[in-house]
């Protein structure tokens, strides 16, 4: 796989095809994706301008803020390459394990770290922890 920090970004058709599946149907009730450019676009996902509707005192407030989606299909891409980075170094470390008897455990905490960049579901826990900190120090930050 190619690792870039500007890749190519998805369309917005598929980007809202990405987030009906992830999140339902009625995802468009509480997230306004920005029609223009994407902000980013990585190896891993893109970000997205968008307008949140958010539930206060019995009404809805709308807070500007950003939507991270991963790209189509990437996690299996990079799940097959740390198959066979993992296979690599057991291969290297069984012909020559004098030079390589480390590397192994280098590939897998590096295996280790890119599943973790996958798993958006931690990143929002994190997220979630984060909104928690800052609202019992009482600092007026919105984290949706």
């Amino acid at each position: 796989s190619k690792l870039q920090d500007s890749m190519p970004a998805d369309s917005l058709e598929l980007v809202e095809k990405l987030l009906t599946k992830e999140l339902g149907s009625t995802w468009r009730e509480h997230i306004q994706l920005d029609p223009g450019p994407v902000l980013g676009s990585a190896t891993i996902a893109q970000v997205h301008k968008a307008t949140f509707r958010l539930p206060k005192d019995g009404g809805v407030q709308e807070i500007q803020g950003v939507v991270k989606v991963q790209h189509a299909h990437v996690e299996e891409k990079l799940l097959v390459d740390i198959r066979a980075s993992v296979l690599v170094g057991r291969l290297m470390t069984s012909l020559m394990p004098h030079m390589f008897s480390d590397v192994g455990a280098t590939i897998q905490d590096t295996a280790a770290m890119s599943k973790a960049e996958l798993d958006f579901r931690m990143e929002a826990r994190n997220q979630e922890m984060a909104r928690a900190r800052i609202q019992e120090a009482g600092l007026d930050i919105t984290v949706p």
